[in-house]
């Protein structure tokens, strides 16, 4: 019985294996949307690695290729439905080319399966990766010859398969084929006007022939398909790169541990709202700070302190209105901006942000930890907050802003932004305000006196 084990072992790691290939293979061929399903949340990779692009070549190529065969299977059987195919195809060039092409997509499933076993960027991969960009390159060169090299279907094979590899190999490799191809058709465009090659290879029995309706059709079909894939591509690549810039936008906007929006942002939407004051009438800042942070990481350790942190802000952003957002100004300081909100309203939003975070502990795993927490696997934690209001007087009507927010975060350039005066003053007040609700017992909310100024805008 043992004997059979090992066997049932390579059967299941080979079965696995399969999945994975087949599973990578998928990933690949929808360029990776799934690494960026949200970019609100900073997992994943930031891009496709070489070799998924590499694969994602191939596969293309292997639409085109599947596509060319269809054409070359009609061609070949075309006398059933055209009569005197044989006077208008060279059949011989024909199977020829045909063959080239099942050769080249038989290649491509030994080249997809071999490129995922051999280290990316070692010289193996990268000769891996040039042979097979000169197999494609000759088979374009094959396919110039046959259908000459001023037709339309030639030019849109070249200049497709320039661009996408431009987008997805490495450039030395397009800019050696570019000049191989620029090369040939010279000697292709020269041997037109001296003839020092008696015949070349085409698919046609005379110049006559090329002009037949069925060329005509044929020219359109191989443009047209090689034009769909690569638009498809280039819109693929495209949405891709959006999203890597909204990711990247992103990671430049949050607090890293947390998630929450970082110092500069936070400046910002107090700038945005300072440009845009005419779209509120009241903004009111809640100033929060966790009760004995300090004594946590001391006593449990900064990883538990920074679990106690994401743990805190996963429990406010599930209680913010829409139209509030949260920012963690640094250490265990947070505040949550709410623009036109009745102070009731914020005053019992501070009251829930101050239960939830108290109701929501974080859970102790580690023995030491448990019992250094009085032997309860619960570590609780409590905030402070002050809460201060801003209120605007103003004899014209509320309009809505130009832009949102996020368009607004993402057009300003200084490295360090500056509080408008109004905007420090009310953020000090809410500090202050917290500062009273931790000497004066923590765990508890204060509501500073409010404020007003007058807009004449």
């Amino acid at each position: 019985m043992s004997a059979n084990i090992p066997q049932v072992q390579n059967s299941s790691a080979k079965a696995t294996g399969v999945v994975a290939f087949w599973s990578h293979l998928a990933s690949v061929f929808y360029l990776l949307p799934k690494r960026w399903q949200n970019p609100n949340t900073l997992s994943g990779q930031l891009k496709a690695s070489e070799t998924d692009k590499f694969i994602l070549f191939v596969l293309l190529t292997m639409i085109e290729l599947f596509l060319h065969g269809g054409w070359y299977m009609f061609m070949l059987n075309a006398e059933k439905y055209v009569v005197g195919i044989s006077n208008i195809v060279a059949d011989d060039m024909l199977l020829s080319m045909a063959t080239f092409a099942l050769a080249l997509f038989s290649l491509s499933i030994l080249t997809i399966a071999a490129v995922l076993n051999i280290p990316e960027n070692s010289k193996r991969w990268l000769w891996l990766q040039g042979a097979y960009v000169m197999m494609y390159l000759s088979y374009g060169l094959m396919f110039t010859m046959g259908f000459g090299e001023n037709t339309s279907a030639v030019s849109i094979m070249f200049l497709g398969g320039m661009v996408l590899g431009l987008l997805l190999l490495r450039w030395r490799f397009i800019l050696a084929v570019y000049i191989i191809a620029v090369l040939m058709l010279v000697v292709f465009l020269l041997n037109q006007q001296f003839n020092y090659i008696a015949s070349l290879p085409s698919l046609y029995p005379s110049a006559e022939s090329a002009t037949h309706p069925l060329w005509k059709v044929s020219h359109i079909y191989l443009s047209v398909t090689k034009i769909t894939l690569t638009v498809l591509s280039v819109a693929q690549v495209l949405r891709v790169l959006e999203l890597q810039e909204d990711t990247i936008y992103r990671l430049s906007e949050v607090d890293a541990l947390t998630g929450a929006y970082n110092r500069r942002s936070i400046y910002a939407y107090f700038d945005y709202l300072w440009d845009y004051r005419n779209s509120w009438s009241s903004v009111s800042v809640i100033y929060f700070d966790l009760d004995k942070f300090k004594q946590v990481n001391d006593t449990f350790g900064h990883p538990i302190g920074d679990k106690v942190l994401v743990n805190a802000v996963k429990v406010v952003e599930n209680l913010l209105p829409n139209h509030a957002i949260l920012g963690r100004l640094g250490g265990e300081e947070f505040v949550v901006i709410v623009p036109n909100s009745d102070k009731q309203i914020v005053a019992e939003l501070a009251q829930n942000i101050r239960k939830h975070i108290e109701m929501y502990p974080i859970i102790l795993t580690d023995n030491a930890h448990i019992a250094l927490n009085h032997n309860q696997h619960h570590l609780k934690v409590t905030a402070s907050l002050g809460i201060a209001t801003l209120y605007r007087q103003s004899e014209y009507a509320l309009q809505m802003p130009y832009f949102d927010f996020l368009y607004y975060l993402r057009k300003q350039t200084s490295v360090l932004l500056d509080l408008p005066v109004v905007f420090d003053k009310l953020v000090n007040r809410a500090d202050e305000a917290m500062y009273k609700a931790k000497i004066t017992g923590r765990n508890q909310v204060i509501t500073a006196k409010a404020m007003q100024f007058t807009d004449n805008i």
